[in-house]
């Protein structure tokens, strides 16, 4: 029995994007073309994954694709749906965390498609390890949603509104980009005295393993859980500006909390 199609178009060329996409092709589902304003890496997308692409977002818009996944910044979401018109009868999603479906309210079947992880672009990631968490607003586009999150293999899949998908969001900027942020900090304090930040390796994952193991607030440790003042005193004695402003903040929060 042949193998019914299942395609899309892609609005983007950005670090999503290209991981979104190359698992959906290698998932079976086509990618009929894609818009993106920087055209090298629209013409470098589409040539990894076998699309054709187009000069404008209303080209896309008259393709008879399954479904449209635009995954750009998320203050160009709104933009980039204005150019569907108000009867499009597909489904469009986009891939932001911290947006809103109705940034897509004028179309019909609309959704999100939010894959919950830090992407990079010279960086592997097994997609269908990654917690995706979708919206839909009508029968026609969660069912969509299923056939992608099959493509992609998902193993964890979890419907969330957008009031709760921007707390979802907030959460992980504090457990990824605000952590990646300190690592930062410790790397230019240990390369003040030439040491590596990869001999903090094995601290930080221990200290990731216990966390995922209990409560982070259970397992805390360091001056600060201790009430060690002297041991503060010392260490802000060792820094200025931000990087000080920054210790002393979190030196409360860890108290108070």
């Amino acid at each position: 029995m042949r193998k019914e199609s299942f395609n899309f178009a892609l609005v983007g060329s950005g670090r999503v994007a290209t991981h979104l996409a190359e698992a959906l092709v290698k998932g079976g589902v086509t990618c009929s073309a894609l818009y993106s304003p920087t055209k090298s890496h629209a013409t470098a997308l589409a040539q990894k994954i076998g699309a054709e692409t187009v000069d404008s977002i209303d080209q896309l818009a008259v393709l008879p694709v399954d479904f449209v996944l635009i995954a750009v910044k998320d203050d160009a979401i709104g933009e980039v749906a204005s150019h569907f018109p108000s009867d499009y009868n597909g489904v469009v999603l986009h891939t932001s965390g911290g947006t809103s479906i109705d940034a897509l309210t004028h179309i019909k079947n609309r959704g999100v498609l939010y894959p919950m992880q830090t992407f990079s672009e010279n960086r592997e990631l097994v997609i269908s390890e990654i917690p995706i968490f979708p919206e839909a607003n009508t029968q026609k586009c969660q069912e969509v949603i299923g056939r992608i999150t099959n493509a992609l293999c998902s193993r964890q899949v979890h419907y969330l509104s957008s009031k709760e998908r921007v707390k979802l969001h907030l959460a992980s900027v504090f457990a990824c980009n605000f952590v990646n942020h300190l690592y930062s900090i410790s790397d230019e304090v240990l390369h003040d005295i030439g040491l590596d930040f990869q001999l903090l390796g094995p601290l930080v994952k221990e200290t990731l393993n216990k966390a995922l193991s209990a409560s982070p607030k259970e397992v805390q440790t360091g001056p600060a859980i201790r009430h060690d003042y002297r041991t503060i005193d010392r260490h802000l004695a060792l820094l200025q500006g931000q990087s000080r402003e920054i210790y002393e903040v979190l030196t409360k929060s860890i108290m108070n909390h």
